[in-house]
């Protein structure tokens, strides 16, 4: 219970008054719903992450999810999609032009960042629905965190309502936006706001580029490569990458009966497939082999997904080792990402494997 004091009109003396606990609480209530409220207001509004329904201030990061069903929404409508290609950021510099060239077929890069074979499952059947056919032929990048049972889902495929309609059919959208603006009652969304409006009065140029059929170019952020930043770059993220590895404590088979589902639907379809092993640094393989277990867990779970594509017909390509494509570790992005001049490189082994 709350007192304050009031003069009296009458008297001139001090009355004091009593707030009931109930209308005290009444009143906390009322004013902690008008700063969510308000906050929410403010995440409409900027939309950030480009959760919700679009803003016209910059975003704090690409939403590539988002990004790549716009993309796709209008690259089919101009002439159907005739190939697919997944994976995470290090298949989004492939380029679908020169894999157009070499199999007839129209091809776009609907790789995202972290994805999982749920997202896989998901972005195939939207787009299949989107444009009313479905591909002729499927061109997955593998990496051992796709099966992992603990990689968590990526907030990008977390908020997409269009993706996870296509998992859960059931799924109500009013109750999805109400989750997702649940998440938002964070400190996170303050600082994530601020940021947003901050480069909203001062612009900077996008870290990537995407294009129309899918594919990304990054921006230089780091000026003129040597061989010193390259390494210092390297350093950095190795420790970031390992903990991935480290938490590798098996595989899901609820993932892998995802990337089933996937594989049963497209063979359906009439779909060719061809799964290929993303390359690791050889500094990240190293560090890989030494953690205790993980390299016997990661073997087995190339061998399921190997199996699994050839159950379906579909061929399997192994460019986890550089020196398969002719690889120059020294000049990657970091320890995962390959420059402009190995994706051409890999791109050739598998424009030669799709001919086969």
């Amino acid at each position: 219970m709350q007192a304050y004091a009031t003069p009296s009109a009458l008297s001139g003396t001090i009355v004091k008054k009593t707030l009931s606990p109930g209308r005290f609480l009444l009143v906390l209530a009322s004013t902690a719903c008008l700063l969510a409220a308000i906050l929410l207001a403010c995440v409409t509004f900027t939309d950030p992450s480009r959760y919700l329904f679009g803003s016209p201030v910059p975003q704090i990061r690409p939403n590539v999810t988002r990004k790549k069903i716009d993309l796709f929404q209008q690259y089919s409508a101009q002439r159907k999609v005739t190939g697919l290609m997944m994976g995470s950021s290090r298949s989004a510099l492939l380029l679908p032009a020169e894999i157009d060239r070499a199999t007839g077929l129209r091809f776009f890069n609907a790789a995202v960042d972290d994805p999982t074979t749920d997202q896989f499952l998901a972005l195939y059947r939207l787009f299949r629905r989107i444009q009313g056919a479905p591909p002729k032929m499927l061109v997955i990048g593998y990496e051992t965190p796709l099966l992992s049972q603990n990689s968590p889902v990526y907030p990008d495929m977390a908020a997409s309502y269009e993706l996870n309609a296509e998992l859960d059919p059931h799924l109500i959208r009013l109750w999805h936006y109400v989750k997702l603006y649940a998440r938002s009652l964070r400190t996170q969304t303050i600082l994530d706001l601020h940021t947003s409006v901050t480069n909203w009065m001062s612009p900077h140029p996008p870290v990537s580029v995407y294009f129309p059929d899918g594919h990304a170019e990054g921006r230089n952020r780091f000026g003129e490569a040597t061989n010193v930043n390259r390494r210092a770059r390297l350093g950095e993220g190795l420790e970031t990458l390992l903990d991935r590895y480290r938490e590798f404590s098996g595989m899901s088979q609820e993932r892998l009966a995802r990337l089933r589902s996937l594989f049963e639907e497209a063979s359906a379809d009439g779909v060719r497939i061809l799964i290929w092993f993303t390359p690791l640094h050889p500094a990240l393989r190293a560090a890989i082999d030494r953690l205790p277990g993980v390299p016997e867990k990661e073997r087995q779970s190339r061998e399921a997904v190997q199996a699994l594509a050839r159950e379906f017909g579909g061929k399997v390509l192994d460019l986890s080792d550089p020196d398969s494509f002719d690889g120059d570790p020294t000049r990657w992005l970091d320890a995962v990402h390959v420059n402009p001049v190995d994706s051409r490189r890999e791109m050739a082994r598998i424009m030669a494997a799709v001919q086969n």
